[in-house]
């Protein structure tokens, strides 16, 4: 029976022929002196349609440390790093995006922090120079509204380039949520958690291929599954719904009274009433049917992906 490697790194990729072959070799130049060679590299294809499967294939034939996962389709960011925490086997474990803007110079500061008796280590982007306005704008909002109403928290410069001892990573792999967020779950099972800063370099080579809907997809699941917020909301909408239209027939029965105009006056405002009342009703619903959409997904109980092959990977090491 083979040791058990002392750091596992596990990397999700979906059409990053361009950047593998620099991010093995560069990887591979930081992990073999820090773990005098015990290390894995679990590279998880989330449903590839370039040449990189071609590329990780001949580097795990060649190389028994390089271990392959082949996902049946797309199955989404979060679903490929989960994959490939359930096979990761090292003592800890480190997640990182394939485009190199996770810098693999970092990990000897995260391996470090664990060594010293950290359980988790999270990073922090330290620029965000590259970002666009919208970008910038869209994620502070949902940092702050996260963080506003949900019950743990998260930093809002963080990413999924981080450490997990084999405690902590249990206790991750525990949780049984389907619609998974990571980074809300290592806040979630605490442990002894600490922080390393890293500049964010632009990628090394290709196109972004995260869309702005599967981000906006990850940010709703994120509130839907950290907060409750959104079922006592509309209580609260309802209520100031109702001092609205006190308000209003409050103002009009004196205007009235005072013959400022007649009885018959003022349909337009009783239009917008009636209008304001229909839109407060859609978004409550709304908001139940996001809630309700999410029990039934998670009643269902589909996996969130399916292993097509692996190379020199003998199966999960624990199953959530």
């Amino acid at each position: 029976m083979t040791s058990k490697p002392v750091l596992s790194v596990v990397v999700p990729f979906h059409n990053e022929a361009a950047c593998l072959p620099e991010l093995l070799k560069r990887l591979k130049e930081v992990l073999v002196p820090l773990t005098q060679a015990s290390y894995e590299i679990i590279l998880v294809d989330d449903g590839s349609t370039d040449s990189s499967p071609a590329f990780v294939q001949n580097a795990a034939a060649a190389d028994s440390k390089i271990k392959a996962i082949t996902l049946s389709r797309n199955s989404g960011h979060q679903a490929a790093i989960g994959c490939g925490l359930e096979y990761a086997s090292g003592q800890a474990v480190i997640t990182m995006d394939a485009d190199l803007q996770h810098p693999p110079e970092v990990i000897p500061q995260l391996f470090e922090k664990w060594r010293s008796g950290f359980q988790v280590v999270r990073t922090i982007r330290i620029s965000k120079n590259r970002i666009g306005l919208a970008q910038k704008l869209t994620s502070w909002v949902f940092y702050r509204l996260f963080n506003r109403i949900s019950e743990v928290q998260i930093l809002p410069e963080g990413s999924d380039f981080r450490l997990l001892d084999r405690r902590a990573l249990d206790a991750v792999l525990s949780l049984p949520e389907r619609q998974r967020f990571l980074r809300g779950f290592v806040s979630y099972i605490g442990f002894k958690q600490t922080n390393v800063e890293f500049e964010c370099p632009e990628r090394f080579a290709g196109q972004r291929s995260y869309t702005f809907r599967q981000s906006f997809a990850l940010a709703s699941n994120a509130l839907l599954s950290f907060s409750t917020a959104g079922l006592s909301l509309p209580f609260f909408l309802g209520l100031a719904s109702l001092c609205v239209v006190v308000l209003y027939v409050a103002v009009c029965g004196y205007l009235i009274w005072a013959g400022v105009f007649a009885l018959s006056a003022g349909w337009l405002s009783l239009f917008t009433l009636g209008l304001l009342s229909l839109s407060l009703q859609l978004i409550t619903t709304g908001i139940f049917g996001l809630y309700l959409g999410k029990i039934f997904l998670e009643v269902k109980q589909r996996p969130n992906y399916f292993v097509a092959a692996t190379q020199n990977l003998e199966g999960p090491v624990r199953k959530p």
